[in-house]
């Protein structure tokens, strides 16, 4: 036999994950008792509230119990907690009790701290797949109850319940194992084993194989718990991927505003996210207005419990959501259900308004991108601009050396037309000595005297 703490591990999960099937294969080990959802936390938890119209006046009984607990509320609830499981070991004749009571999602801190050692295991399923098995198996309507805000036990599972494990398992790593329901019956002989492994219980082959032989028999007739299993004589998918067949486009809309992709992304369903959009189910934040308001349900219920209980005199709870629950109180439930009469209609406004915003951001990314492309044209123009403004200067520059050269050029050809001025005058100067001297010659040959001596010239030419 254990002892303390190692005597005790929890099945954590929501309803429709198929606990059941897992819990009943744990039972058949020859350490493991686990029974059919026990509760009993979940009474312990309330230790000292008994219903507002109790006889006895329920605030005397909340009271009275308190003050005699004196701060030993956990220490009386461990007390009692370790009492009822050791009985149910002792007449299993088993050593390790695995309690699976499914809305434990609820009291999960609590838990924890009544028993901080024991191994927990959470089973997690497709939310979609749970909300299909709600529908088929008890009739529940998810989408109906969600697109209202109904204040249903079944809405708060779906919305808070899986909020809370998510949060859980990340808070607290610690004696903790995730298990997929389809990894459990895609192979259970596997998982199996490595669920026993975990708790520290026989996991040898011989063992394991008898577990997945479900005895309907053994199993009370009015035992809590899924009644589907009695139909059952081991694991199978069949359910897997059922949602599609299950729901319509606007029932997934509510399913998956509730869930959110992100978190069927985070939790490992990312297929099933991608599926939901290829069937026209929009991606939209509302999960957490789901998740406050549903959390409002719940404050509001243990609310009034603690109210009628009077823990303590200086109770309050000063959430604004539970202060306008509370207005209702007098009202009765239709009033309360009628806060959210025109839910539906608000979906479709936020829904238009999400979509507003799209159109919006994608106008508004257009006109960026526009401005982008005019700031390019600007730039591009102003290189121009400086290009054409470097050219025009070198063109300038050109132009200006051309007019020095031109200047030059001139002041050289005024300078050579003035020496031909003056070679012309000379030449003009020569031309007249030369017209002078044949003047002069011409006027000597023709002279007497010229004439009188030519034969003198003629003899000295031939005497030469």
């Amino acid at each position: 036999m254990r002892n303390g703490t190692e005597k005790i591990g929890f099945l954590l999960s929501l309803p429709r994950s198929g606990s059941t099937l897992l819990s009943m294969m744990l039972d058949n080990h020859p350490e493991i008792a686990s029974p059919p959802e026990p509760w009993i936390l979940l009474a312990l938890q309330q230790l000292g509230s008994v219903p507002v119209r109790h006889p006895a006046n329920s605030q005397s009984v909340g009271s009275g119990f308190h003050k005699f607990a004196n701060g030993d509320e956990m220490i009386a609830a461990r007390a009692a907690a370790d009492a009822l499981y050791a009985r149910t070991l002792t007449a299993a004749g088993k050593s390790l009790l695995i309690d699976k009571t499914p809305r434990y999602h609820l009291i999960l801190d609590y838990l924890s701290a009544l028993y901080p050692e024991a191994r927990r295991v959470w089973l997690m399923r497709n939310p979609l797949d749970i909300a299909a098995s709600y529908r088929d198996t008890w009739g529940i309507d998810l989408p109906s109850l969600l697109a209202k805000r109904e204040d249903d036990p079944a809405a708060i599972d779906f919305v808070v319940g899986l909020d809370r494990l998510e949060r859980f398992a990340a808070e607290h790593p610690e004696n903790l194992l995730i298990l997929r329901y389809e990894d459990l019956v895609a192979d259970p002989t596997a998982r199996l084993a490595e669920t026993l492994a975990f708790f520290g219980a026989d996991s040898a082959p011989e063992i394991v194989a008898t577990l997945t032989s479900l005895n309907a028999a053994s199993r009370p007739a009015d035992a809590m718990g899924d009644e589907k299993i009695r139909k059952t004589s081991a694991p199978h998918a069949r359910s897997i991927g059922s949602w599609e067949k299950t729901f319509n486009r606007d029932e997934l809309q509510i399913l998956s505003d509730a869930l959110g992709h992100e978190r069927l992304e985070r939790l490992g369903y990312g297929d099933a996210a991608t599926r939901l959009v290829e069937l026209g189910v929009e991606r939209r934040d509302l999960a957490a207005d789901y998740r406050d308001d549903y959390e409002s349900v719940v404050s509001v219920r243990l609310h009034d419990i603690a109210r009628a209980a009077a823990l303590r005199e200086d109770f309050r709870v000063e959430s604004p959501l539970v202060q306008e629950r509370a207005r209702f109180l007098t009202a009765g439930e239709e009033a309360w259900r009628g806060r959210y009469a025109d839910r539906v209609e608000l979906d479709r406004m936020q829904a238009f308004i999400a979509a507003e915003r799209a159109e919006y951001a994608e106008q508004h990314g257009i006109l960026h991108q526009e401005i982008a492309k005019r700031d390019l044209m600007v730039a591009e123009r102003d290189a121009e601009i400086e290009n054409r403004g470097r050219h025009i200067a070198l063109v300038e520059e050109q132009r200006d050396q051309m007019r020095r050269d031109a200047e030059r050029a001139t002041a050289t050809l005024t300078t050579a037309r003035a020496a031909v001025d003056a070679l012309q005058q000379a030449l003009n100067e020569a031309r007249a000595a030369i017209a002078a001297r044949d003047a002069r010659l011409a006027e000597m040959t023709n002279s007497l005297s010229w004439k009188a001596t030519a034969p003198l010239r003629t003899l000295e030419r031939l005497i030469h």
